[in-house]
């Protein structure tokens, strides 16, 4: 009888133990940010926070259409523009806007009647975010100077993202740009984004005493945006 009286009180008391635990489950944020880097790419940056701690961070980058919008059309037309080794389509259609090829002082720009200059113009509001965005969900297409769409005229390329593999390969001697990418996160995670990144004797970035395999000369920037992406996270 005792030994049944026991195992009541035992149950009893491990049930109480339970139902009074108010274990509140972890705190999950995720904060976004984009911004143009190196003047040449836009870059998304993604923060993931748990109870306040970094515990991910996620990079990529489009292309600018210099880097994407050359086709394989071999006939002569005024749908294409030649530069240098390379064919490029006249016209690209971004979401709803168009920008048009042009060569300035040998210099391959885009634009349009309200954008000369199409690395400020990224710069500015939201617009990187557009550009990343409209490029990620494909709404990306070759027109006329009508700005209707060409649908025989392909581009020759479908990578506009440097996570697509073709930016930068990891060689013998470098680590290639998704190495780097993931050198820089690691020691943005071992500090918790709350040191600054800087080179050091050797040419390596380092976070404090963190010493990662990454020579980026752009990691201020991600950096920068990485602390913007966490601002982000913990204003949700």
């Amino acid at each position: 009888m005792k030994r049944i009286l026991s195992l009541i009180f035992i149950f009893i008391f491990t049930l109480v133990l339970l139902t009074g635990c108010k274990c509140s489950p972890a705190e999950v944020k995720t904060g976004v940010a984009y911004g143009v880097v190196y003047n040449d790419y836009v870059a998304r940056v993604e923060v993931k926070v748990i109870d306040g701690e970094v515990s991910d961070i996620m990079i990529d980058e489009a292309l600018l259409p210099s880097d994407w919008a050359m086709t394989d059309f071999a006939d002569e037309h005024d749908y294409v523009l030649d530069y240098k080794d390379q064919r490029y389509v006249k016209n690209v259609r971004i979401d709803e806007v168009t920008f048009s090829a042009n060569i300035d002082n040998d210099n391959l720009t885009w634009g349009n009647d309200k954008v000369t200059n199409f690395g400020e113009f990224l710069k500015t509001g939201n617009n990187a975010q557009w550009y990343y965005d409209s490029l990620k969900n494909n709404k990306v297409s070759i027109v006329d100077d009508a700005d209707k769409v060409i649908k025989d005229l392909k581009f020759k390329t479908a990578k506009m993202f440097k996570s697509a593999g073709d930016y930068w390969k990891k060689t013998d001697t470098t680590l290639g740009w998704d190495e780097n990418i993931k050198e820089l996160i690691k020691g943005m995670k071992a500090t918790n984004l709350e040191t600054e990144p800087k080179y050091n004797s050797n040419n390596k970035v380092v976070f404090g005493d963190t010493v990662t395999g990454a020579t980026l000369t752009g990691h201020k920037e991600y950096y920068a945006l990485a602390k913007k992406a966490l601002e982000n996270a913990k204003t949700k």
